[in-house]
């Protein structure tokens, strides 16, 4: 992995324990996962920090100062604000509640990762394009995290009716939360990927393999007893493969659970804001006031740019979820649509192949 890939993955952490996202420490040389007194004690500290913006649900204003202003808009904002204070007083609880499985789960991923590149190697092309997601998700992340802290400041003053800056400096970092959350879940589910990519290389391999021995045993260009060596070589590979997808997809489906609240609120979120961007747009055709209220390059060039960011974060993000299941289907898929088999091919290694067929369903 390249040291700025790598630098990219550690700021991402430091970031999460500053905001005490993360109750426990980890060590990028050894690997290993512990909790420490000073971590929980200023993870808690934080957390309570945040939990206290419960309080701020009743300072929600749900019609804007200016009369004339887009209603519907405000209580919009309004509501994805109070989404957005939800999500994480839901991200505080589970930090705690789920910690220990958090734990198990990356120790898990872990011993599964090691015993899975003990015997198979993660070649070039899945090694960049696992480095190439990183490095893009943190990009387009930062730059969206950034536009929406800068853009958040109006808007909650606004909605919360609050002056003090210090107290709207921190709203709009609590704002980025959500976002960083779902880093989270993006780079756990990208590991499970890269694992799950290298798995179908293999499998690839090891049909190509069987292929060329097929044609061997037909010309009589093998002895048998080298035949059905050869065979249980790759049944063995096939049936420690077999056990390394069922533990990855063990561990996508415990990424997914245990993100599944915070992905809700993520959509709900999206939700409003595309009927947001709608109506704005409407309203701001019909009513030539309102480009002259906001400005014409708040709208033309600003507003544009915050969605586009916003809008290719998140399809980064969509992929790599969508992934998960595509890797599954792909090692299915070339089980599936393999080379038909004489009844002379070794037993021992059809059965691996159905075996591991079978688990991809």
């Amino acid at each position: 992995m390249k040291r700025s890939t790598r630098w990219m993955i550690v700021i991402v952490y430091y970031t999460s324990q500053l905001l005490g996202m993360v109750a426990f420490t980890y060590n990028y040389d050894t690997g290993k996962l512990k909790t420490t007194f000073l971590s929980t004690f200023y993870s808690s500290m934080v957390s309570m920090l945040m939990f206290s913006s419960v309080t701020l649900i009743f300072r929600i204003q749900w019609k804007p100062r200016n009369a004339n202003g887009p209603e519907l808009h405000f209580k919009i904002t309004a509501l994805m604000c109070l989404i957005r204070i939800v999500a994480i007083i839901m991200t505080v609880l589970l930090n705690w509640s789920r910690r220990k499985e958090f734990i198990r789960t990356i120790k898990a991923f872990q011993h599964a990762r090691d015993r899975l590149l003990k015997n198979s190697k993660m070649s070039e092309k899945v090694l960049k394009n696992f480095e190439k997601s990183i490095r893009t998700k943190f990009y387009w992340g930062l730059i969206s995290n950034i536009i929406i802290f800068v853009n958040s400041y109006d808007i909650l003053r606004g909605i919360f009716d609050i002056d003090s800056p210090i107290i709207i400096t921190g709203l709009g970092t609590m704002a980025t939360v959500l976002n960083l959350i779902m880093t989270h879940y993006f780079f756990a589910l990208l590991n499970v990927n890269a694992l799950l990519a290298v798995i179908n290389e293999e499998v690839k391999q090891i049909l190509n393999t069987s292929s060329v021995l097929f044609k061997l045993q037909r010309l009589k260009r093998i002895k048998p007893g080298a035949f059905v060596t050869a065979c249980c070589k790759l049944s063995d590979k096939l049936d420690e493969l077999a056990i390394n997808q069922y533990n990855l997809q063990n561990i996508g489906v415990r990424v997914n659970r245990m993100y599944d609240l915070q992905g809700v609120c993520v959509v709900l979120t999206l939700y409003m804001n595309n009927i947001s961007v709608i109506y704005m747009s409407y309203m701001v055709v019909q009513h030539e006031e309102l480009s002259q209220e906001y400005g014409t390059i708040t709208f033309m060039v600003i507003i544009p740019i915050a969605l586009f960011f916003y809008y290719m974060d998140l399809h980064i993000f969509m992929v790599n979820m969508l992934n998960f299941g595509d890797y599954v289907e792909k090692t299915a898929y070339l089980l599936k649509n393999r080379q038909p088999w004489l009844p002379t091919l070794d037993e021992r290694f059809e059965k691996s192949v159905s075996k591991l067929e079978i688990l991809c369903y």
